[in-house]
């Protein structure tokens, strides 16, 4: 063959190729009966590569489902699908009612164990906190929060908020919420990117990863050798690792084949330590956020705290049925305020239909927890902030904890954490809007950090002692 002839042959081969393309997806294309779900269009071989923002993709895919007029959104990156839910009734079809084909990762049930006491304590004494040093008060919270679910998971109490536990907490926040918004990260669409040196830097998601392996590595280790010697020396308090280690024990000694190993049992310990701490703290925040920007909400609160408490004694959970608007209160910021926007995501098993629609296999799923808190056709007005619409019954923003069987176990002890936490507090306190060197009042934002369970954006208070309210002597009667 001449060099003349070789633009022939890389054509010829070129042609080859491309024909054998278009016969092995035309038959690819021609198997599927139901079409992929609407969505903006890609590019060739990126797709949607760089279409979906990375501050607030939330709002890039509710859009797209009002312009497709559809609740089920596909994007394709890399080869990638995913594919967003934009409403309830799509969200709890999928991931509730075919559950099984939407899960890919160990399961653990919470213990039933009981923690009022534990979180009342806790409350009481963050108000003790905050009676010495209420511009502390994001570390105060922080300690709180660390406190409850270190307790939960490994059976170890936080005396203050110098503990090295709470600078751990702290890391794992920053390692949690710095890395962007999971499954669309690059090496959530192209696994191999995760071989690839930072010295390229092309994903600073990854290089972040990579930082903060020590942090999660260091979460799963010290705490755990703290915890085991105190089992072992038959001194721990009641926990999630005490009590499945223990049953670990037992089943090594009987000869039995286990289910969990000492890798899963430390870390879905050190998972409920990061996940669980992080939630609770971002939703104390929210709380104290809206009680900043609404005095009227928080005048309402104080008002049912005087008439179901009285000013002589603190709230304690027998008091929690009867604190109604309280309850509104906290999941209407829960509605206003979905700490995770489009939820820990999903993977589909197997293919599946929707609708009409084909859900490709190894989907990445999204449920878009902000389009339903904001569904003009669920809630009315819905960008007000009004917690007596639950009175008319529209029902409780759905996904700030999960869907299926990836919802988050312990929800109902980081929400009770969090109600005896603001009865407390507005027991004891008012907060007031912070006021600025020129005498401008400043109006706390709305809105939250990108990543893996999100924080309220920075904003100031003022927390003043209630007149009338003697919160110190009532602290010194009911520690």
């Amino acid at each position: 063959m001449t060099l003349a002839s070789y633009p022939q042959a890389a054509l010829a081969v070129a042609l080859g190729m491309a024909l054998i393309w278009l016969v092995r997806y035309s038959h690819a294309f021609s198997r599927y009966k139901y079409p992929l779900p609407p969505g903006p269009p890609g590019r060739f071989l990126v797709g949607n590569l760089g279409h979906v923002s990375i501050d607030s993709p939330e709002k890039d895919y509710l859009r797209w489902g009002q312009a497709y007029d559809c609740d089920v959104i596909h994007t394709e990156v890399l080869g990638q699908h995913m594919i967003c839910l934009n409403s309830r009734q799509a969200a709890e079809d999928l991931l509730e009612r075919r559950g099984s084909n939407y899960c890919d990762r160990p399961r653990f049930t919470l213990f039933e164990m009981k923690f009022e006491l534990i979180q009342q304590h806790e409350a009481r004494k963050t108000v003790r906190n905050l009676l010495q040093d209420p511009a502390d008060w994001k570390d105060i919270t922080l300690l709180m929060a660390t406190s409850i679910i270190f307790r939960i998971a490994f059976g170890q109490e936080v005396v203050d908020k110098n503990s090295p536990y709470c600078a751990m907490s702290q890391a794992a926040n920053y390692a949690t919420t710095a890395g962007g918004t999971p499954g669309s990260t690059l090496v959530d669409l192209f696994p191999p990117a995760k071989y690839l040196p930072d010295c390229l830097n092309l994903s600073e998601p990854l290089a972040h990863a990579r930082r903060s392996q020590k942090t999660i590595r260091t979460i799963h280790e010290e705490p755990w050798a703290a915890s085991l010697k105190d089992i072992d020396a038959g001194i721990a308090s009641s926990s999630f690792m005490k009590t499945y280690l223990e049953k670990y024990r037992v089943i090594e000694k009987s000869g039995k084949s286990q289910e969990l190993t000492i890798p899963d049992i430390k870390g879905a310990a050190g998972a409920i330590f990061i996940a669980g701490g992080n939630t609770t703290w971002s939703t104390l925040q929210a709380c104290v956020l809206f009680l900043t920007k609404y005095p009227n909400v928080q005048r309402r609160i104080q008002e049912e705290l005087d008439e179901v408490v009285g000013p002589d004694r603190l709230p304690t959970f027998d008091d929690r049925p009867r604190l109604q608007y309280l309850d509104r209160f906290i999941k209407e910021v829960l509605r206003c305020l979905p700490l995770n926007p489009l939820v820990i995501p999903h993977r589909s098993l197997a293919e599946d239909v929707y609708n009409g629609m084909r859900i490709p296999k190894g989907s990445i799923v999204f449920a878009n927890a902000s389009a339903m808190a904001s569904d003009p056709t669920v809630y009315d007005r819905p960008a007000l902030f009004e917690p007596d619409r639950y009175l008319r019954g529209e029902p409780e923003s759905p996904g700030n904890f999960g869907f299926g069987r990836r919802k988050c176990p312990g929800n109902h002890l980081a929400l009770a954490s969090v109600q005896i936490f603001v009865a407390t507090l507005m027991s004891a306190f008012h907060i007031d809007k912070a006021i600025d060197d020129n005498g401008q009042v400043l109006e706390p934002r709305v809105g939250i950090s990108i990543g893996l369970g999100g924080h309220p954006l920075p904003f100031e208070c003022v927390f003043t002692p209630r007149h009338g309210v003697e919160a110190a002597s009532l602290l010194e009667r009911e520690p």
